[in-house]
């Protein structure tokens, strides 16, 4: 099937479920990443995961950020992670690159508060170029 113009676009998506576990003071560390065929019109980014401490059932604090190669461009700040119960984020984001090839990573950044590992699961992201 062959749509004029591109007029029809399918989203791209990944996932990985199961844990990953992430070094505490290891920096930003990616928990997924889509590779996505851009013809310079708007991109939807959507990304979602469940962070958790791997010990200990006190609180932590840990960042995420949405990368196009080895350019950030979001950065959430701060959020509170509790303890081995965990929160889920989500979070869309829209960006209009120049047309060409590029891999979106989602990266997670354990950081104050804690001082065991973190663990992300059901790590998510999607790409949808929208068109007028």
């Amino acid at each position: 099937l062959k749509i004029q113009d591109q007029a029809v676009t399918l989203p791209g998506s990944d996932i990985t479920v199961a844990d990953q576990t992430l070094t505490q003071g290891g920096g930003y560390q990616t928990v997924q990443s889509l590779t996505h065929a851009a013809t310079g019109a708007p991109i939807e980014i959507a990304v979602a995961f469940r962070a958790r401490s791997q010990t200990g059932s006190s609180g932590r604090l840990a960042f995420f950020g949405i990368f196009r190669g080895s350019t950030q461009i979001f950065n959430s700040g701060h959020f509170y992670i509790p303890g081995t119960n965990g929160a889920v984020q989500s979070f869309l984001f829209s960006e209009t690159p120049s047309s060409g090839t590029y891999t979106y990573r989602l990266k997670v950044f354990p950081s104050a508060l804690g001082s065991s590992n973190l663990l992300v699961s059901n790590a998510y992201i999607r790409t949808l170029e929208t068109k007028k």
